[in-house]
Formats: C-alpha cells, structure tokens, sequence
C-alpha cells in the first residue's frame, strides 16, 4: 500500500513538471482542477488547458526524492564548508544519500526547483556554478543499473554540442527515447577529469569510473544483461546459452539494433504514432472539460471531442495494430516503457467508454450501444458485450 497523500502526490507533480518544463510557474497551476486518477496525475492550469498527466510511478519517485532531501536538509551544515570550486563533482556527490545522488542531481543542474538551503539543493547550486556545465559538449550518461534499456545503454557515452542536434538531443535539451528515461547529460569536462559513478551489478559493485561505457559495463554483468536484453539477446550478446543450446556471438551494438527492432519506436511508427498521440492528446482535452461538467457548456465540449475520437476509432485501431504488429509478448501491456508517446489499450479505449457513458447519462441507450457495437467491430477490446446488455436493459425500460 502506498502512503502517500493526495498533497505529497500534488507537490511531486508540480516539481516533476517543472524538471521536465512542462510548466513554467508553480502560479500556473489551478489545484482545485488538478486531480488523482487511477494511474496518473493530471496538473490543471489556471485556464482549464491540461499541462501534464503524470504516471504515479514517476510522482512516488518524486516523493522518495523529497524524503531524501529532508533527510539531507537535517544533517550538519558543515558537509559543504569546503570551498567550493569548478572540478567538486565527485566530492559532492560522495555526500549525498541515494536517491539523491549523481543522477538525480545531474537531472537537476540547470533551472530545479530545489531547496537551496538543503545540502542536496547547495550541491545543485554548486555544480551548476561550473562553467563546465554552460560551455564545452555534453555526453549522454545512462544510468547502469538492470532497470534500464538498450537503448540507454547504447547512448550512453555519446558526445554531443550545444545547439547542434543529435540522437534524442535537440541542440538543447535530452529527448527522453523512453518513458521514465533517467540518462542524462553530463560535461565532457568533468568526465575527462576522472571520478566515478554511481552502478548497481551482478557483483554488488557500487561505482565505476565514468570512462567505463554502458556496453563495456553489461559484458562483466551478464545476469544483469539478460534482464535488460531478454534471454535470447542477451545470450547472444554474452555468448554464453543459459538453454545449453550453442548462439552465435553478437556485438553490443548488434544487441541495441535488435532490441529497438523489436521493442523500440521503428522507422514506419512516425504516422501511427502521431494519430494514436492526437487521440491521447483529444481525450485529456474532453476530460479535462468534463471534470467541470456542471457548466453545461463544458459537458458539450466534451462531448464534441469525444465523438471526434469515436469518429476515427477504424483508423485508430489500425495504426494500434501496426504499433504492436511483430512486437514479442507482452509489449502491448507495457509499451509505454519502451515508446513514451505509446499508450496502451486499455487507457486508448477510454475515450470510447466514456463517450458511452455520457449517452447513457443522457439517455441516449441507442447512441451507446451503437458505440460499444462499431467499436467492438473496429477491433478495440473491452467489456462492449457486458456494456450492451446493459444498454439494451435500459432500452427496454423506457417509455415508448
């Protein structure tokens, strides 16, 4: 059971969404509108327009995140007396507590919203003071632990220039290649001077030298490279069978390239992805109307979106089974990992669902059952024959 409280899930959205600029204020956002679902948290902006739904994985992190902080806020004063000067980077870190450590910092150099008087907030402050961090390239970081991907693992160790796009980099910032992405960006000049980072092995290691890459690192960590590769790459990889049946050895960068055939984004997705985006992007918009549905002129405009969903539910379906076609088990219910702007069945048909929930409320029991009929039809899964007997009950009970 998780503890936390509607108020601690709020701050972590609000500070999550700053990191990620999403928001530009904490004033712009409305918090009577800002509201907990079953899976996310939706951040509301004072103009009603949705800002970010928030997957609860990524707000409990937050909150462990603020804990960590705490925790350091109340330990002495004089962990940082030193002087601090460009090049502290390790000796900073060594002071801080996992999970704040060297990745959770990284990711907040460069505009947090961090307490600056916490030892956590003065390490920010510190290495962000490094001109290292304003001039010179950047390279990508991943973190090496067995929760991350092979496509993180395959970024990791690439040098990249300011302004100058690249992979997952538009000249400014990092694009996430997956959802809950936690690589980051680090000065080239800090990795030149030395010092280590922070890993989590078969062997129980704690730190390696930052010139060790992630491919270098998961060849010494061949349990851990069948967790994040899967046993039948990662046995190739390795050249090692757990199945005692002889593999053909392959490279490192052979095993990202099939992996990200198999799990990530491929070239023809650009399409399926925009129109299942716009979907999503659609349904936020409606609920966000209809969480002020007492405004009738809000129930409307939901409404309207909605059946603009329902209006490409065919078109939709296809360009989910084109997303998910060839994929290997499983993908669909977690694709979200491996393609952030991938949602999943169950949340896709929602808009449905709740479309016919509102024609139901209206009494339009035809209307919502010629919804649950076309949908199930187009291909969509769900609950549509439960939802029809229902309906049909319904109809059957009213007046003629």
């Amino acid at each position: 059971m998780n503890a936390e409280s509607d108020e601690d899930l709020f701050e972590a959205a609000i500070r999550y969404a700053l990191r990620k600029g999403k928001l530009n204020a904490r004033s712009d956002v409305d918090k009577s509108k800002s509201r907990l679902t079953a899976e996310t948290f939706v951040i509301v902006a004072v103009d009603g327009k949705l800002i970010d739904r928030i997957p609860l994985k990524n707000l409990r992190r937050e909150v462990e995140l603020a804990s960590a902080q705490s925790r350091n806020a109340n330990r002495s004063n004089d962990a940082l007396s030193a002087p601090r000067k460009p090049g502290l980077f390790s000796r900073l870190l060594s002071r801080l507590n996992p999970p704040a450590g060297e990745n959770q910092v990284s990711l907040e150099i460069g505009g947090s919203d961090v307490d600056e008087e916490s030892l956590y907030g003065r390490a920010v402050r510190a290495l962000e003071s490094d001109p290292a961090w304003s001039d010179g390239d950047l390279i990508w970081t991943a973190t090496l632990d067995s929760e991350t991907r092979p496509i993180c693992l395959g970024l990791d160790g690439q040098q990249y220039k300011r302004g100058k796009p690249g992979p997952y980099w538009d000249g400014h910032k990092k694009i996430d290649p997956i959802w809950n992405c936690r690589c980051y960006m680090m000065p080239k000049q800090w990795r030149d001077r030395g010092g280590e980072r922070i890993v989590v092995g078969d062997r129980g290691e704690k730190s390696l030298p930052l010139s060790v890459t992630g491919g270098e690192w998961i060849l010494k960590n061949p349990r851990t490279a069948r967790t994040i590769f899967g046993e039948d790459i990662g046995d190739r990889l390795l050249g090692r069978p757990t199945s005692g049946k002889p593999v053909q050895k392959i490279d490192f960068a052979s095993a990202v390239s099939e992996w990200i055939d198999m799990f990530g984004a491929r070239d023809g997705d650009t399409k399926s992805l925009a129109h299942l985006s716009t979907h999503v992007r659609l349904y936020e918009e409606a609920m966000n109307h209809y969480a002020k549905r007492d405004e009738k002129e809000n129930l409307d405009a939901a409404l309207a979106i909605l059946e603009e969903i329902y209006s490409r539910c065919e078109s939709s379906f296809r360009h989910y089974s084109k997303m998910i076609s060839g994929r290997p088990a499983g993908w669909a219910e977690n694709c979200y990992q491996y393609i952030p702007e991938m949602q999943t069945e169950g949340f896709l048909v929602k808009a449905f669902q709740q479309l016919a929930i509102i024609y139901d409320k209206q009494g339009r029991h035809s209307d919502a059952i010629a919804v649950c009929e076309n949908v199930a039809q187009a291909g969509w899964s769900g609950d549509w024959a439960k939802r029809i007997s229902r309906y049909q009950k319904k109809l059957a009970k009213k007046p003629r």
